[in-house]
C-alpha cells in the first residue's frame, strides 16, 4: 500500500539519477586511459 506517491517517485527519481551517475563513473574509468586524449 503506497500512502504518498509523490514521496515514492521522488525517491524513485533520485535513486535513478545516482545510479546514472555511478553508471557513468564506472563507464568512464572502465573505457581503456591510452585511447583517451590527454591533456597539453
Amino acid at each position: 500500500v503506497v500512502y504518498n506517491a509523490n514521496q515514492l517517485a521522488k525517491i524513485v527519481s533520485k535513486k535513478k539519477s545516482l545510479q546514472n551517475s555511478l553508471d557513468y563513473c564506472n563507464i568512464k574509468l572502465a573505457r581503456d586511459p591510452a585511447k583517451r586524449p590527454t591533456k597539453k
